[in-house]
């Protein structure tokens, strides 16, 4: 009859919205997880972000750590090729107001030569000590091949005749450094001997460092010549 026909199409209806809704359930719930990922998936790239902002901030205060000693490098360090270690040196030793400290392979002194660089710097020693700068010079003498370097000796007399403190170094160990400590700040080291070939003629190469740190360090080198 019609009564048990209509119910049995509410019952199929019936079951139709109760698995709909199971699947919205379903859905819903599937929803809720992935919108969970979402929220999680969210402070994870924040977190990246933050992590990323740190690093850049790392990364540029190192940079501008780089550049800062770039810019002090360039003030500290200057490389002197042939003539221009001369005149470089020169001006520190006319501006010195405490100390000299020289050690050096070859001096050598001609006093006949009115126009030997070699001679403005070993004047200039005098000249500071004369100022009242502590000048205190070594030159190399006696080395593992004899003969002795009797070239150096017109230095060590004209030095010491003039009241430099200055001794010829008599081991057998070859001191062969071109080594200027100035002030205890400014350092030159390299190639160059006080020679007139070696500041007027040669090709040379040199430094010249203005750093206390590293004046100390070779301070402390000379101290053991």
């Amino acid at each position: 009859n019609w009564k048990d026909s209509l119910q049995a199409t509410v019952t199929v209806l019936q079951d139709q919205i109760d698995n709909l809704n199971a699947q919205i359930a379903e859905k819903t719930a599937t929803i809720a997880n992935l919108q969970a990922q979402i929220a999680d998936l969210e402070d994870q790239v924040d977190q990246l972000n933050t992590i990323i902002a740190q690093k850049d901030a790392i990364i540029a205060e190192k940079n501008a750590t780089i550049a800062d000693l770039e810019a002090r490098l360039d003030e500290l360090v200057h490389v002197l090729t042939d003539k221009e270690y001369y005149h470089s040196i020169k001006s520190d030793l006319e501006n010195v107001t405490e100390t000299i400290l020289v050690a050096m392979y070859s001096m050598i002194y001609d006093p006949g030569d009115s126009y030997d660089w070699a001679n403005d710097l070993i004047k200039e020693l005098v000249y500071a000590k004369d100022r009242g700068v502590n000048v205190t010079v070594i030159i190399e003498y006696t080395t593992y091949f004899p003969p002795p370097m009797e070239d150096n000796l017109d230095a060590y007399e004209y030095l010491s005749d003039n009241g430099v403190t200055v001794k010829l170094d008599n081991d057998t160990d070859t001191d062969h450094m071109k080594l200027v400590i100035i002030d205890d700040k400014i350092v030159y080291v390299g190639s160059h001997n006080w020679s007139e070939s070696a500041l007027y003629y040669n090709r040379e190469t040199s430094v010249k460092i203005v750093s206390e740190d590293i004046a100390e360090i070779f301070k402390t080198y000379f101290e053991t010549i």
